[in-house]
């Protein structure tokens, strides 16, 4: 099994490193990105991980690099398929993730993780073999949706800055929107979008269903790719005052750490840890 340096040192992480250190990764058919970070007043990542396509990644984890003892391993996983945020409260007696999302497609299995900053479980799916991959190529790994770092991102910001925010994450072929007030998630939804038009069409409807102010409240847009963005949301300008494409210096004080990560899902994770 091959070494994983460190960035900073160019040493060989020791297994002491290892273990006080958190493994964040993204899967999805565009490749695998990870990330080796000890939290604390700042992330602080030891290691950056990059392999581009499905294949070339399944390949990677096939030489189980990723079998270390972390701290904590963390999977961000989307396959397309559905979500649903439950409150804590309505999880309890007995009551199991297949009574919130009972619609399963063939061939995926439900997974759940709770959100305690938030108070909720996240329910969703992944496929069956994807699961099996990373069981056998990450030791104990937790699975999460990317619209928990999304939501968490939005508690955050709205408890620390301004209290009413409305995220958007926008990938191929559709976006996640999350209201937070004041620390407190109010929607969370997936909305299928085939070009900017139907980004804005989303985004200004929620904006309007909560009376959001076009001065005082505050729109954040997250995606990888941002020029297409940086495009459509000059159309939002007279609606929306306060714009802000991937701009997680107003969620974090030491971007420099986060400089080259592609994935907002593990920029935002990290802010949010």
């Amino acid at each position: 099994m091959d070494q994983i340096r460190d960035r900073h040192t160019g040493r060989d992480l020791t297994e002491s490193d290892i273990k006080r250190s958190s493994l964040l990764v993204t899967l999805s058919d565009n490749g695998l990105e990870g990330v080796i970070a000890e939290s604390g007043d700042r992330p602080l990542v030891r290691s950056h991980i990059l392999v581009r396509g499905r294949e070339a990644a399944e390949d990677f984890l096939r030489r189980r690099e990723l079998a270390r003892p972390f701290g904590s391993t963390t999977l961000y996983i989307d396959e397309g398929g559905s979500y649903t945020l439950v409150p804590r409260d309505f999880t309890s007696g007995g009551v199991t993730p297949r009574h919130w999302l009972s619609d399963l497609p063939e061939g995926h299995c439900l997974q759940s993780t709770t959100i305690s900053d938030l108070g909720i479980d996240l329910i969703f799916t992944t496929t069956e073999e994807t699961f099996d991959e990373c069981q056998s190529a990450l030791q104990s790994p937790s699975y999460a949706h990317p619209v928990a770092a999304l939501a968490l991102a939005g508690a955050t910001y709205s408890r620390r800055r301004y209290p009413r925010t409305l995220l958007a994450l926008v990938s191929e072929g559709h976006t996640d929107l999350c209201y937070c007030e004041s620390g407190h998630l109010r929607l969370a939804n997936r909305y299928t979008i085939a070009d900017r038009v139907d980004l804005l069409y989303y985004i200004t409807s929620v904006w309007e269903h909560f009376r959001l102010d076009k001065e005082q409240d505050h729109l954040l847009i997250f995606a990888e790719e941002s020029e297409e963005i940086d495009s459509a949301t000059q159309l939002l300008r007279d609606a929306v005052a306060n714009v802000r494409v991937n701009d997680y210096g107003s969620l974090c004080a030491h971007i420099e750490e986060l400089a080259d990560i592609h994935s907002p899902i593990i920029r935002l994770a990290l802010i949010c840890a």
